[in-house]
């Protein structure tokens, strides 16, 4: 099964950054991206029925559930994998999760992503020739890791940037890898789906500081 000609129905749920969502049917692709955080768990079913409808299907069409884990938007992690949870209860899809990095990986051996989180916070993707490294810093601190290495920056400041790679990164990125999940049967259960949390929230390090 490639990624250009499906024989299952794909429904993807991400709102680590925003919402995003995309239904990959098996003739065509239609997607919805929105950068507004707030409300998430409000539009997010409504805007999964519009996609739906426009695709001509329903929840009951759905073969695979494809939700994004983080890292992100703490909120919107968990709205995500809630809805996922229940959408796939409901429908009886199969489960595979993806990392908001995939979104927005490009096909080469050595780069980096940041990707602008709360306050200084930085979240971080690097792939040395396959060495694989993640986590959440100051950028400054993470300035040498990326030395000599292609680095793609997303900023919630540069939203023009967003809005025209968004669509397209999620409907080739994000497609390849869940396509390929699908092929080798990487499903899991609904207990299964944990976040990717690359810091602590900020509730948590408030308590921290506090304790200090």
């Amino acid at each position: 099964m490639g990624a250009d000609k499906l024989n299952t129905n794909i429904l993807t749920i991400d709102c680590s950054y925003g919402i995003n969502i995309c239904v990959f049917a098996k003739d065509k692709d239609f997607v919805f991206s929105c950068l507004e955080t707030k409300k998430q768990s409000d539009s997010l079913l409504l805007e999964i029925d519009n996609l739906l409808i426009k695709a001509g299907l329903t929840i009951k069409d759905i073969d695979v559930i494809a939700v994004c884990v983080g890292p992100g938007s703490f909120t919107g992690i968990r709205v995500a994998i809630s809805i996922a949870k229940g959408l796939a209860l409901g429908s009886h899809a199969k489960i595979v999760t993806f990392n908001s990095f995939e979104t927005i990986v490009p096909e080469e051996k050595n780069f980096g992503i940041l990707v602008e989180g709360f306050g200084d916070n930085t979240y971080y993707y690097l792939n040395k020739f396959g060495r694989v490294f993640m986590g959440c810093e100051n950028k400054d601190k993470i300035v040498k890791l990326f030395e000599n290495t292609k680095v793609y920056t997303l900023s919630k400041k540069n939203m023009q940037m967003f809005e025209e790679l968004g669509p397209k990164l999620v409907q080739y990125n994000v497609k390849q890898a869940i396509v390929s999940r699908v092929e080798h049967s990487k499903f899991i259960t609904s207990n299964q789906i944990a976040p990717l949390y690359l810091r602590a929230s900020q509730a948590e390090i408030e308590r921290n500081n506090h304790g200090n």
